[in-house]
């Protein structure tokens, strides 16, 4: 992911800190072409303690957008070394796209997240 964004509140009060990091507009292939979004692939450090428990919200937004669809929510507890998390597009969402960007989300405390990559799959759409 070429470029991301990345906003957090950093007054440590012991109160939950929100993490967000969402991606640019990512135009992948013929920028006109339309295309459809299949799934999301996150790689994730999971939890350190089982105790934490932590979620993480995945959301994305369309041809620059500024309405976040949600994806749903990966659990960091299911795993022991790496975290592949595959996030398919819900049915009664949005899938067709000239460009996408993805978020993550995390508003727990004492979670911290480790992101080593994501991926996207899509289809070019058939024009008429």
């Amino acid at each position: 992911i070429a470029h991301a964004e990345f906003t957090a509140t950093t007054i440590d009060d012991g109160a939950a800190i929100t993490f967000r990091l969402k991606t640019g507009d990512l135009i992948i292939g013929e920028p006109r072409e339309v295309k459809e979004l299949k799934r999301l692939v996150i790689d994730l450090e999971p939890e350190t303690e089982a105790s934490q428990n932590t979620d993480v919200t995945v959301n994305y937004y369309v041809d620059r957008g500024t309405t976040a669809f949600g994806m749903g929510t990966v659990n960091l507890a299911e795993d022991l070394t790496l975290l592949t998390a595959e996030v398919p597009v819900p049915t009664d969402q949005p899938t067709e796209m000239r460009s996408v960007a993805f978020e993550l989300v995390n508003s727990q405390a004492n979670a911290p997240l480790t992101l080593y990559r994501m991926w996207f799959e899509y289809e070019p759409r058939l024009q008429p």
